[in-house]
């Protein structure tokens, strides 16, 4: 009696195992999926809040070198109305000088007028300078 071969068990024994571990795939698959649903989300949400990173450093690049503008024509018109109040004082010394030689009376006397010419001398070589 010739037996025929025996097969190999084409199923496994234990189904009950091998099921509960096909399931385990499937669940870790389907956690796979939702955190790179996730990624995708934060990818998302990073790169918006990049462009507005973006955005907020050019506007702030801008109003910096505005504010240096104005820094720099702030300090041009100081430094003129200082000019200006530096020509006023010497006008007021030569308004002074004036008045004095009118009431001096009609006629001025030489000296007078010698002093009010070297302080005119004066002012306007300063005026020239800068000085």
């Amino acid at each position: 009696m010739n037996r025929p071969p025996s097969r190999p068990a084409i199923v496994p024994t234990n189904v009950d195992r091998l099921a509960e571990a096909v399931g385990d795939v499937q669940a870790m698959h389907q956690e796979l999926v939702a955190a790179l649903s996730e990624v995708g989300e934060l990818r998302t949400a990073l790169n918006r809040e990049t462009d507005r990173v973006l955005i907020l450093t050019e506007a702030h690049d801008r109003w910096r070198a505005e504010a240096l503008i104005f820094r720099t024509k702030l300090i041009e018109l100081a430094t003129q109305m200082a000019s200006i109040g530096l020509l006023t004082i010497t006008a007021q010394e030569v308004i002074k000088t004036v008045n004095e030689l009118n009431n001096a009376g009609d006629t001025p006397n030489e000296k007078a007028l010698d002093t009010f010419e070297e302080q005119l001398s004066l002012t306007l070589s300063q005026t020239r300078t800068g000085k």
